[in-house]
């Protein structure tokens, strides 16, 4: 699948396989590269954001749904994915696949500090408790494996 440009329109179909509160306000994350990515605020305010994938495998999203809920669990700010209408986190609609979940607040540091590199450490070792022994199944997506 090649880069996509959805209008409100499409991304509003989209998202009505999580709710039926309609978007008022879709941008497109030009920084994403893995997937398409979009910023949505639906009319009551709340935001989202929309993966469109570009390698649509479902198991594993699934996956990612359990890592995500692990790191949760070790207090870790982490996106979590939605499940859509259909129960699965995965949607599809017309040949365009699609993950959706709430937006993290925040922003990112314009300069390093020691205060910056500590937390990093620190965060990454609760990264690494939270995911301990967690066996991670082989997938073609695993782009960092020498064997794909």
């Amino acid at each position: 699948m090649g880069e996509t440009n959805l209008d409100t329109t499409l991304l509003n179909q989209l998202f009505h396989n999580y709710s039926t509160v309609e978007l008022v306000n879709t941008e497109r994350n030009l920084a994403a590269f893995a997937n398409d990515v979009y910023n949505l605020t639906d009319a009551d305010g709340q935001k989202y954001v929309m993966r469109i994938l570009k390698a649509p495998i479902p198991e594993t999203v699934q996956f990612e749904a359990v890592m995500q809920t692990m790191l949760a669990d070790g207090h870790i700010g982490t996106a979590q994915y939605l499940k859509l209408s259909t129960g699965g986190y995965v949607g599809e609609q017309n040949g365009t696949f699609f993950t959706l979940s709430k937006r993290i607040q925040g922003t990112v540091p314009k300069t390093a500090s020691l205060e910056l590199v500590r937390n990093f450490g620190v965060t990454l070792a609760r990264f690494h408790s939270s995911l301990e022994g967690l066996v991670v199944p082989r997938s073609k997506m695993q782009w960092f494996d020498p064997a794909n």
